[in-house]
């Protein structure tokens, strides 16, 4: 029976986890913990190679790169603030009355948040600073709940996680820690990372990406979401041009925004 995309990369992102618990893996080892075959860990150890995560050694894989260090919310909000709300404000356009939408944390879209109280929208999200943007959200407000991360400001793990599983939303957008046309949007945190994912896989509308510019052409250890599942990228004008070409190419549009006027690819 063939998997879903999202059993793919939990997996994967598992693999990830395990090596950065212990530096290096044997692909029989593990074979018999996720309870799959030695060719199907082969050929997700050739896929994370490829993606410059792992490198792989004789009947196994070892981490390729040191992971960069995570960041808390405090020092991210203070980097790139006024292209952050600039992204937020243009991301608006999208955002219809009566929408559901799921939301995850970072700063971007805490920009964002704050430009939505008194929309009678419904927001589903596990970023525990919502309420403080949106007091009086005109729809309502549903937290995932889950296991509270002070790093991030939200909540991961599996009871978020159930709660997206009993939620369809019409519109997705997320902050990412990376984007790229060959990996796809990433971040630096695997809890994090499935929640992202079960935001794409529920999502019946367009899936947007708000990042800015320095988000662009950069790689962390865990998939958010395939470029192929994107929709649409929303972020600076510094942005890397030749990266956002090729993320064009995959059939994801693109905007760019500045003090000026926003520009479209």
């Amino acid at each position: 029976m063939k998997q879903s995309r999202h059993i793919i990369e939990k997996r994967r992102n598992d693999i990830v986890e395990l090596l950065h618990q212990s530096g290096q893996q044997q692909v029989q080892t593990l074979s018999e913990y996720f309870h799959t075959s030695p060719l199907t860990i082969r050929r997700d150890l050739i896929e994370l190679e490829k993606q410059g995560i792992i490198e792989r050694t004789y009947g196994g894989a070892c981490l390729k790169k040191t992971p960069e260090p995570l960041h808390d919310f405090a020092d991210k909000q203070a980097i790139h603030n006024r292209e952050k709300e600039l992204i937020a404000e243009y991301a608006l356009s999208y955002i219809h009355d009566r929408d559901t939408i799921f939301m995850n944390s970072g700063t971007t879209i805490y920009q964002l948040l704050k430009l939505l109280n008194n929309r009678p929208i419904n927001i589903v999200t596990n970023n525990i600073l919502a309420y403080e943007c949106c007091p009086h959200l005109g729809g309502e407000l549903i937290y995932t709940g889950g296991t509270y991360s002070d790093l991030t400001k939200a909540c991961h793990g599996d009871f978020a996680t159930n709660v997206i599983n009993q939620i369809y939303a019409n519109l997705s957008i997320l902050g990412v820690n990376g984007i790229t046309a060959e990996n796809g949007a990433t971040t630096s945190n695997l809890q994090e990372t499935i929640v992202n994912g079960k935001m794409v896989e529920r999502c019946t509308g367009k899936v947007i990406i708000i990042a800015d510019s320095s988000k662009i052409g950069k790689t962390h250890s865990f998939t958010s979401a395939q470029i192929q599942d994107i929709d649409i990228l929303i972020t600076g004008a510094d942005a890397d041009p030749e990266e956002l070409r090729r993320i064009r190419e995959k059939g994801v549009e693109i905007h760019q925004v500045s003090s000026a006027l926003p520009m479209a690819l």
